[in-house]
């Protein structure tokens, strides 16, 4: 699932309702935690992240 986000950030999370990750992003179309702004601030266009913690999906990339 990708769920619409803010700054034109993509998001790929697991389609399940049943986790926090895509839970949070479909109803506030961004992520809560300020890590966020750091991750907009620090990515330009087209660089990607990939969240490779315990804590999966929690970071977004830019495509």
């Amino acid at each position: 699932m990708t769920p619409p986000m803010v700054d034109n950030v993509r998001v790929v999370v697991p389609d399940s309702l049943d986790l926090i990750t895509p839970y949070v992003l479909l109803e506030q179309q961004d992520w809560f935690e300020d890590e966020i702004k750091f991750l907009r601030r620090l990515l330009q266009p087209e660089q990607a992240v990939i969240d490779i913690g315990p804590s999966a999906c929690l970071w977004p990339h830019r495509a």
